[in-house]
């Protein structure tokens, strides 16, 4: 038996697409909502010394745009990484999601506590609402790209699915088959198993026209073809 490689995989873009559009919408919401309904107002009450802290201006919010960018990129990107190399599920999705929100808003309003730019009040408010805003989005992401996974298994080839290893009979030679092979199967990530003997009967029947018209059948490999005057006749 033979192993041969497969070089079909799944295309997430879709998938990633989707997410990226619904995330946009949740973390720009959610980080909006966050720093002017509770992160502004406690930073200023916490440090009323320091001159002009958590302003808001049109140039002020295009950065925290530019922010909420970064977050959802780095979101996105680090879930979906995760959730390829160790598998789709929403408690796969809810460990890469804290991972992520431990990276970006922990060490942030870890780093602001230390240099005494936040108060341990503004954290315990802060930081679990950035923990579901991630949650919420992980879960977006695992929701929209194994979807489309599912969507896509039966659309490529004719059959669809991931191709994992195909597994064939040993080559022989047009006269030394001494009964019916046995067929191939190919192993899908998801769905049945496909039987491919009707390939193999097909491939049997265009042998034996080409033997009827007088043309020589396909070699096997790693032989060489013979030749056409010595090829009988029918």
């Amino acid at each position: 038996m033979t192993s041969v490689p497969t070089a079909m995989k799944h295309n997430p873009e879709r998938g990633l697409i989707r997410a990226a559009a619904i995330n946009a919408l949740w973390i720009n919401t959610s980080e909006v909502f966050r720093y002017f309904v509770f992160v502004m107002p406690m930073m200023r009450a916490a440090l009323p010394g320091v001159q002009n802290v958590a302003p808001m201006s049109l140039p002020v919010f295009l950065i925290w745009a530019v922010w909420d960018t970064i977050v959802q990129t780095a979101l996105m990107m680090f879930v979906w990484l995760y959730l390829e190399r160790i598998g789709y599920g929403v408690r796969n999705a809810l460990i890469a999601g804290s991972l992520c929100w431990l990276v970006i808003f922990g060490v942030l309003w870890l780093a602001l506590l230390n240099m005494n730019l936040a108060t341990p009040r503004i954290l315990a408010i802060a930081l679990p609402m950035a923990l579901f805003e991630l949650l919420v989005g992980a879960l977006i992401v695992n929701w929209a790209v194994s979807r489309t996974n599912d969507d896509e298994q039966w659309s490529k080839d004719d059959h669809g699915g991931v191709l994992r290893e195909i597994k064939v009979g040993e080559e022989e030679s047009w006269g030394d088959r001494a009964g019916p092979p046995k067929p191939p199967v190919i192993h899908l990530d998801r769905g049945p198993m496909i039987d491919l003997g009707f390939y193999r009967r097909l491939n049997t029947l265009i042998r034996v026209v080409r033997q009827l018209a007088g043309r020589p059948p396909p070699a096997p490999p790693g032989q060489t073809p013979p030749r056409a005057d010595r090829v009988r006749q029918v």
